[in-house]
């Protein structure tokens, strides 16, 4: 409201500065040559007045392309608001046709504002953590990674398919970071993933497989990575701590700075396989 009041003070104190001028300016300017009406005074004085008159229609016009845009960003703004509402609608939705179609939905917001871009990836991230969570009681099998996998995965189609969004968005640094903790996500296969500063802390992906994705500075306390196959992925500056890395592939992948210290069951053959492994920390070293 004071920002408006401001706004409306400034336009009026120009419109009146420019009256003024308009009107007085050429005496302000030059007395002495116009204290007498002459034939070329009067000229002077027209051709100011010209002058002033002009740049006041160029204000005028430039503060009318100011208010058009502003009060077309604000109406974007609100359909992007509806569009986000009416999204979230459909991925609360009992069945799971609604769901994916709030999932894509929350994706084409994603790509078209940038100013909601953090809200759709935290979102979407709540709803993996919602419906797919580390089952509580009973035995958890062991998944066989890749695309010989005989097993089905345990996550539903829409986890996945909000986790593939996440997956495959483009970088940009202002991304939240990615709360995946504590999430069954076993048996799946996601090539060139984004998961960079995700937090996996607790998380069963086992026999999974994210290979030639980038997935640098994540977190993955205690979290099941038996067979995880991270063939030619970026982990530089991740984090294992407690992490079961029995069968874990890391074939040709940058571990550069990874804290491995207190992970479970990594082999040397694994770590010797890494594309490089500058300064990272392992339970032998």
């Amino acid at each position: 409201m004071i920002k408006r009041v401001g706004v409306a003070v400034l336009i009026v104190l120009g419109i009146s500065g420019w009256i003024w001028l308009l009107v007085r300016g050429p005496w302000v300017l030059d007395n002495d040559h116009l204290a007498k009406i002459t034939p070329g005074a009067g000229a002077a004085v027209n051709g100011f007045r010209t002058a002033v008159a002009a740049i006041g229609v160029g204000a005028a016009a430039i503060v009318g392309i100011y208010f058009t845009h502003r009060a077309y960003e604000l109406n974007r703004s609100a359909q992007f608001s509806d569009r986000y509402a009416k999204a979230v609608e459909l991925l609360g939705g009992e069945s799971e046709a609604l769901q994916m179609g709030g999932i894509y939905a929350l994706e084409r917001i994603m790509k078209d504002s940038p100013y909601d871009r953090a809200a759709v990836i935290e979102t979407l991230a709540a709803f993996i953590r919602k419906t797919s969570p580390i089952p509580d009681e009973g035995p958890v099998e062991l998944f066989v990674s890749g695309e010989s996998n005989t097993l089905p995965s345990p996550v539903p189609a829409s986890a996945r398919a909000a986790l593939e969004v996440i997956a495959r968005r483009t970088p940009s640094k202002r991304d939240p970071a990615i709360r995946l903790e504590r999430c069954d996500l076993r048996g799946l296969w996601i090539e060139n993933a984004n998961f960079d500063r995700a937090r996996f802390d607790y998380c069963n992906l086992s026999g999974s497989g994210f290979p030639s994705g980038s997935i640098r500075g994540s977190y993955f306390m205690r979290a099941n990575l038996k067979g995880l196959r991270l063939e030619g992925s970026d982990l530089t500056e991740s984090k294992f701590p407690e992490a079961q890395m029995e069968g874990c592939s890391l074939d040709g992948a940058k571990i550069d700075h990874v804290n491995m210290m207190v992970a479970k069951g990594l082999s040397r053959n694994v770590v010797d396989a890494a594309h490089s492994a500058r300064d990272a920390k392992f339970p032998w070293t």
